[in-house]
């Protein structure tokens, strides 16, 4: 675990990878040069989706393209102070600002190491130019349970350190509830505007508000279809991903919830 192999550190920066990724050429003196400024607590890199099969799919699709609006915002977040959280494929941070002891009881430990810069007066940053490359989960299920399971992590981790959402405390409260808090809670929402447009008064924006969104499901669930998926229309990707993430994140809140988030992260195929 960390929390063993740490005194076994001496570096000044630690870099932390996943096993089933790669990096691109250049990747870690991007990283480290990040830290000749010492208002930089950790670094952040991007993480690119490449897909094992001759053609996209849903999933590869639908992540890839989550990632790139990722990469903008963090992008911009960086620019104007910390990101929101770091990916554990690929990001680094000193090893002086994070106490080891404290990492035994977090799940997700780079969102929590992360942030833990955060709060102990540094930045958290943004590098473009180091890139970490995986492949898309290889089915729906497998994607599915790993959303969930990420957003289940999460939560836990953020009972970890609510500080980070104390104004008084955190620099990033704001933007943490903005980016992360309403992310991992946008189902629930998502239901509560489904159902609640069925009452409103009869009229054109009551057919508009239910119109559109049975829609928006329709183009989701078609992909379904086996003659459809096996058709690989594009067109139904990225409403299809966006579901199944979102359904994916009500999962995670239930087994968050409930307690029902092993302490040991499952592998998922790809």
């Amino acid at each position: 675990s960390i929390v063993e192999v740490w005194p076994e550190l001496s570096g000044e920066v630690v870099v932390f990878s996943d096993a089933n990724n790669i990096y691109n050429r250049g990747a870690l003196r991007a990283i480290a040069s990040n830290f000749a400024d010492e208002s930089v607590g950790a670094v952040c890199g991007v993480k690119r989706i490449v897909d094992s099969s001759s053609s996209d799919t849903p999933v590869s699709t639908g992540e890839s393209a989550y990632w790139k609006f990722e990469g903008f915002v963090k992008q911009r977040e960086s620019m104007t102070g910390s990101i929101c959280g770091a990916m554990g494929e690929i990001y680094a941070v000193r090893r002086e600002v994070i106490n080891p002891h404290s990492l035994d009881d977090a799940i997700d430990d780079s969102l929590y190491i992360s942030l833990k810069a955060v709060l102990a007066g540094k930045r958290l940053v943004w590098e473009p130019e180091a890139q970490s490359f995986e492949h898309a989960s290889a089915s729906f299920s497998d994607e599915f349970k790993r959303k969930a399971r990420i957003v289940a992590a999460a939560l836990q981790t953020m009972g970890k350190i609510p500080q980070i959402l104390n104004p008084r405390k955190s620099s990033i409260w704001l933007r943490m509830v903005m980016h992360k808090v309403l992310k991992w809670f946008a189902p629930v929402f998502m239901i509560a505007a489904f159902v609640s447009a069925w009452f409103l008064p009869s009229g054109a924006f009551k057919y508009a508000a239910v119109g559109s969104q049975v829609a928006f499901y329709g183009l989701a669930a078609v992909n379904l279809i086996p003659p459809v998926a096996r058709r690989r229309i594009k067109v139904f990707y990225l409403p299809f991903y966006f579901c199944l993430g979102n359904f994916a994140s009500l999962y995670g809140i239930v087994r968050w919830l409930f307690g029902w988030q092993p302490h040991l992260w499952a592998k998922v195929n790809r």
